[in-house]
């Protein structure tokens, strides 16, 4: 069933940014607005005005005030699959305050109906009226009446209940009445839920992870982590089968086994990164200047954000999603720019505002596997701008030219490089951020202390010098993936797209119920936080042969009891 959530809070709480970072990782998303621009009120226009401009492009609009249809109505026309997100409850009140009653019994259908879909989640934000003095007026009462009884009702039923204050979260467990909560106890601060604060721009930055919860709802009362900051590793769990996380199968070889063993002799002195820079300087025919070594792609781009100095990034999507969130906590705007399904996901560099001082895009990306060429990469480079190519899984792609680690004569390049994924390493943090010097020592500068250990220098070291491992495993992938990819179109209903990567993006018919169908048989795939993806796109890693062909059997059998 769908997931029912109630974010309430006051006046300029951050309540509205809350809900809508709640929903960052969904496709198909409709908005049922409640306030209308008036001519007459010049503040109220700005205010939906700079609403609408935070929203996503994708998200479809529907008001719901007015001679607008019931909400029951409006829920249905939303379809089954796409998330809804009703902003607000005290607006929608207001405009139908000549029969409150009816409007309570409307919303009552609206709540059950939401319970009852199969699909997105039902997102309620309310106002927390009524902390101040009762009004002397009986009509303000009656609506305040109202409001109050209208979120006790949506309390009651809800899956979570949020209360958003100054810009922070507090969980509230779901399904306690007041008179049910034990006297004096307040809930906790969760240090996982910030709400999204606006930047002075008025783009919403969606809130820091935290602890330990489940990536798509978990269990009721739970605090929800940002979709931005879920990753497969989450999703895997305790899979039999893990096709969530994107390393290749086998392990890390012999030879890179017995190197790290080695290393542990020399774990008790400070580790020293010059020579790592150097070896990495040298696969990619760089100076050691423009090499800066990082505990992974991941390392640099939270360095970037925070240490860049940029002030309006662009983030093409869907991609690996830490840079948005880096960025959105360091307080910079950030632009989301859409890749087209129908053009196979190819990036359109005319679609890349003018004013990005940042630029970050994945090659080949996470999750579509498409492999941009270098050219329209480079039409992106311009002085006064940093592009930022993440290369993680450039390894697998064993076509000369591709990559553009070697570049080093166009403005403001940036490339990610790590040795994680092909060589199976993800426990040990390394890789390199490969850009122009100047960048390099600013960074450098702002680096923590020792922010990379001996055992990543040494595997750094030994995968440069092991190209003829990476080709041998980069056909073995290409092979395994493309039968994979031949037997994906043999069951109905399933779409894929071309991958130069290890993995292959899927596009399934109730793709929520199809994820759970393979998790009951012990089968992890990686649903979808990714913006501009809807929750029927699962992406899926390509492992040895004869694994493929056992989750293509589970897949086929999971898509028929998923549309049953």
């Amino acid at each position: 069933m769908a997931r029912r959530v109630l974010v309430t809070g006051g006046v300029r709480s951050g309540k509205s940014a809350r809900a809508e970072s709640w929903l960052a990782g969904d496709g198909d998303v409709v908005y049922l607005a409640t306030l209308r621009a008036d001519e007459a009120d010049e503040e109220l226009a700005g205010r939906i005005a700079r609403h609408r401009a935070r929203r996503p492009d994708d998200w479809r609009t529907v008001q719901v005030v007015g001679e607008a249809p019931p909400l029951p109505d409006a829920l249905r026309a939303a379809g089954d699959e796409a998330a809804v997100l009703f902003d607000g409850l005290g607006a929608w009140l207001a405009d139908r305050f000549d029969d409150l009653d009816a409007a309570l019994d409307e919303l009552d259908a609206f709540w059950r109906a939401a319970g009852h879909r199969r699909g997105g989640p039902v997102l309620v934000v309310a106002e927390e009226a009524g902390l101040g003095l009762l009004p002397s007026d009986g009509a303000s009462r009656r609506w305040l009446d109202a409001l109050g009884d209208a979120r006790q009702r949506l309390a009651a039923e809800a899956d979570e209940v949020e209360l958003v204050v100054a810009g922070r979260v507090v969980p509230l467990p779901a399904g306690e009445s007041a008179s049910s909560s034990p006297a004096g106890e307040a809930a906790p601060l969760s240090p996982a839920g910030e709400a999204a604060p606006l930047s002075s721009a008025g783009e919403a930055r969606p809130p820091t992870s935290g602890a330990a919860a489940e990536p798509w709802g978990g269990p009721h009362g739970a605090a929800r982590p940002d979709p931005l900051r879920v990753h497969g590793d989450t999703a895997a769990g305790a899979a039999e089968l893990d096709l969530a996380v994107n390393v290749h199968w086998s392990g890390p070889p012999e030879g890179l086994r017995t190197a790290l063993v080695q290393a542990l002799e020399g774990v008790d002195r400070y580790p020293d990164p010059a020579s790592a820079a150097a070896t990495m300087a040298a696969r990619f025919g760089r100076d050691p200047s423009e090499v800066l070594i990082t505990a992974g792609a991941v390392d640099a781009l939270w360095l970037l954000a925070f240490a860049g100095g940029v002030r309006r990034a662009c983030v093409v999507h869907p991609q690996f999603t830490e840079p948005e969130a880096a960025l959105r906590t360091a307080g910079v705007p950030v632009h989301r720019l859409s890749r087209d399904p129908a053009a196979e996901w190819r990036l359109d560099p005319a679609g890349v505002p003018d004013d990005a001082d940042l630029v970050v895009l994945g090659n080949p990306n996470n999750p579509t596997g498409t492999l941009d060429p270098p050219d329209v990469i480079a039409s992106l480079c311009r002085p006064g701008r940093l592009t930022v190519v993440d290369e993680a899984f450039m390894d697998f792609v064993d076509e000369p030219g591709a990559g553009l680690a070697h570049v080093r004569d166009l403005p403001g390049l940036v490339v990610l490089r790590t040795v994680t994924k092909l060589w199976s390493i993800p426990g040990i943090r390394a890789g390199c951020l490969l850009g122009p010097s100047d960048l390099v020592t600013r960074l450098a500068a702002a680096h923590r202390p020792w922010p990379t250990g001996t055992l990543a220098h040494v595997a750094l070291a030994w995968c440069a010098g092991d190209e003829a491992y990476r080709r041998t495993v980069a056909a073995e992938v290409a092979t395994a993936r493309d039968e994979l990819q031949r037997g994906l179109t043999g069951i109905a209903g399933v779409v894929s797209w071309p991958s130069a990567a290890n993995f292959v993006l899927l596009r399934v018919p109730h793709g929520e119920a199809v994820a759970d169908a393979l998790a009951a048989r012990g089968i992890a795939v990686r649903r979808s936080t990714f913006p501009g993806l809807s929750r029927d796109h699962l992406r899926v890693a390509v492992r040895a042969p004869g694994t493929n062909r056992g989750f293509l059997d589970a897949l086929s059998r999971a898509v028929v009891e998923a549309g049953a």
